[in-house]
């Protein structure tokens, strides 16, 4: 999940349960501007409940917030040291290992293998990267 789906959702649960106010009532006013509030407004999603209450205007003028696709919150573990995955994924392919199997049998995406194969993924979380290291010694044989 990433850092703008957390931030989100962390918005959701606090209307649901009377820490933010509803905006759908016309009574919240945008900070910026004073029109009607249609949405909360992070400037950074890893503080996923310091929000202003904002018109889509001016949320629009606002742009992004910072940590988008930053860090995720989650703290992410060093894969095995010094591996090349997108030339594993390589090798496990010539191996016979397509993108969806490996996908399926790891429990990951196969955008998430194509990332890796492509270089657009460098290193991949540490489950995951173990296991791909375990199956390409596996399968050397």
């Amino acid at each position: 999940m990433s850092n703008q789906a957390r931030a989100c959702r962390a918005v959701s649960l606090a209307i649901r349960r009377g820490e933010l106010p509803a905006l759908g009532d016309g009574k919240t006013i945008c900070v910026d501007c004073g029109a009607v509030a249609a949405c909360y407004d992070h400037r950074d999603y890893l503080r996923p409940l310091d929000v202003e209450p904002v018109c889509r205007s001016c949320n629009n003028k606002r742009g992004p917030a910072k940590n988008h696709n930053g860090p995720s919150i989650v703290k992410k573990v060093r894969a095995p040291d010094s591996v090349d995955f997108q030339q594993l994924v390589i090798t496990l392919r010539e191996r016979g290992w397509a993108q969806p199997r490996l996908a399926r049998k790891f429990g990951c995406s196969a955008a998430m293998i194509s990332n890796l194969k492509t270089g657009k993924c460098i290193e991949p979380r540490y489950p995951l990267g173990a296991a791909l290291v375990k199956l390409e010694k596996e399968t050397r044989k």
